[in-house]
């Protein structure tokens, strides 16, 4: 099903082009965050066994990587322009 397999990662491509997420590591994002949503169809029967916590984990421990880098490097998003007011 288009909606479940593909349109599920169109909003979270938005967030992360907003956030500055690079690009080569936007799917990984998603997949490692999935868990934390239901997405149903054929999606929810994929997701690995991450349960949810460990996915909040990855989830927070990316994004204080993210922080840090855009503190170092800031870009032309809306992370950079928060995390260095």
């Amino acid at each position: 099903d288009f909606v479940t397999e593909i349109a599920a990662e169109v909003p979270m491509q938005m967030i992360c082009i907003l956030l500055g997420v690079p690009e080569s590591e936007r799917h990984w994002l998603f997949e490692a965050i999935e868990p934390s949503f239901d997405f149903g169809g054929s999606r929810k029967a994929s997701i690995t066994r991450l349960s949810v916590e460990e996915a909040g984990s990855r989830m927070f421990a990316y994004g204080q990587e993210l922080i840090a880098a855009k503190r170092a490097e800031p870009g032309d998003d809306m992370l950079s322009v928060v995390v260095n007011s």
